[in-house]
């Protein structure tokens, strides 16, 4: 993976909810996590060098597993849910957070999980 690829990657995780969701759940809808993880990527636009970057010995890429992770913190957060397998819906308190308040409920989660 090229030089900034990784921090590129990272980065993802820094945004507001919409990111799980792929934007279909923001305005209280909801979308599939194949259509979630399609339009994030294209949305970041991620060069087909860093799609293919495995994560650890595979068979997952980097970049699903850190969209993963994304969502596992949203969630924890309070900001998305998933009311099945595969289905996911940004919550009021997601549609409604603020970047402060935001990175005051990320501060918090990984507090909790360092426990």
């Amino acid at each position: 993976m090229g030089s900034g690829q990784g921090d590129r990657i990272s980065g993802v995780l820094d945004q507001h909810p919409d990111l799980a969701v792929g934007g279909g759940g923001r305005r209280g809808g909801w979308t599939t996590l194949g259509r979630a993880q399609t339009v994030r990527i294209d949305r970041e636009q991620f060069s087909p060098e860093v799609q293919s970057v495995l994560h650890g010995d595979g068979p997952s890429t980097e970049v699903l597993y850190r969209l993963g992770v994304g969502r596992t913190y949203m969630k924890g957060m309070g900001l998305i849910t998933n009311s099945q397998r595969g289905v996911w819906t940004v919550t009021e308190a997601g549609q409604s957070c603020t970047e402060d308040q935001f990175s005051s409920l990320h501060a918090a989660f990984v507090a909790s999980r360092n426990k």
